[in-house]
């Protein structure tokens, strides 16, 4: 349903959310000032914050984008910046060519669903779930669409997140 939904998203509609999105997430790293970001190479109609890019390298933070090194085990971070070149990782999303690690202070997680609690639906393999369990003092924002808030009850292993951004703002 919450996939059927994104790809019925028009073009223009998707671009006018991705604008309201990528300032909501200036606006908040502007308040709250990340060191070092990770975001993610957006898929399946996922928000997309690289238009954001330019303009946080512009301010000072730093990027890093998620890297699957070994099948069901955390993400590693590789540093990255507009312009890198990309390459497929062990799950086939693309990530940095050059893998020089790095540990961000925040991650940007793309949420398929998310519920009023801050828990988020993904794709089932549980790499962020994973990733927030080994890293607990990392700020995790969701980025979503907003009318992607769905009831459901998490699972034992599900970590809630900080805050989730969409379009509309912070919820």
């Amino acid at each position: 349903m919450l996939l059927a939904q994104r790809k019925a998203m028009s073009s223009s509609q998707r671009a006018a959310m991705n604008r309201a999105l990528s300032e909501a997430m200036l606006a908040w790293c502007d308040g709250n000032g990340p060191a070092l970001l990770a975001l993610y190479m957006p898929m399946r109609g996922e928000p997309d914050l690289l238009q954001a890019c330019e303009i946080l390298v512009a301010k000072g933070t730093s990027l890093a984008l998620p890297v699957v090194v070994e099948k069901n085990a955390p993400l590693a971070f590789a540093a990255w910046k507009p312009g890198d070149p990309l390459v497929k990782d062990l799950a086939g999303v693309d990530a940095p060519a050059q893998r020089r690690l790095v540990d961000p202070d925040t991650l940007l997680i793309p949420c398929l669903g998310y519920n009023g609690d801050r828990y988020r639906l993904g794709y089932g393999a549980g790499y962020y779930d994973r990733t927030l369990a080994a890293r607990p003092g990392v700020r995790a924002i969701g980025v979503a669409w907003s009318d992607s808030r769905v009831d459901f009850a998490p699972d034992v292993f599900d970590q809630p997140l900080h805050l989730i951004l969409t379009e509309a703002g912070p919820v």
